[in-house]
């Protein structure tokens, strides 16, 4: 006859689940901290470019435009520097203390990111979407008729 299975203790069952929270809670920063350095990037890359931008519209005259673009590369410096200079835990108590203290402004906030998000990631799928099409100009569509 065989015994029946031994039954985890209270204690055991407890242990694991702190082990298992643990390495999500782990999984979970990590993950945040490469969308942090990610985010960085392009708020640089960002203010690269509208430095350029803005060297350009000023060398055509457009000193009003030039301005403002000049403007939103400081801004997108300041935040890639804040991020690349803060923890996740940092991050999270400092959203923590503006929800708080000022959660109209935070949820306009996430309106604001999310909206920003959405357009970021439909102009860069559309972009995608247009080097997949053919060139009715191209040889290959001349020879075809058009056809593929």
């Amino acid at each position: 006859m065989s015994t029946p299975p031994e039954v985890p203790r209270g204690s055991d069952v407890q242990g694991s689940v702190k082990e298992g929270a643990a390495a999500v809670r782990e999984a979970a920063q990590s993950g945040i901290e490469e969308g942090m350095t990610s985010a960085a990037s392009v708020a640089s890359d960002a203010s690269d470019a509208l430095d350029e931008t803005a060297a350009s519209l000023y060398a055509r005259g457009q000193e009003g435009l030039s301005q403002a673009a000049s403007a939103m590369s400081r801004r997108l410096s300041q935040l890639a520097d804040y991020l690349e200079g803060r923890s996740t835990d940092e991050l999270v108590r400092e959203a923590r203390r503006v929800a708080r203290d000022n959660p109209a402004m935070f949820i306009a906030g996430g309106l604001a990111l999310g909206i920003a998000l959405s357009r970021f990631f439909k102009a860069s799928s559309g972009r995608e979407g247009d080097s997949a099409r053919p060139d009715p100009a191209s040889p290959a569509m001349r020879h075809s008729g058009g056809a593929i």
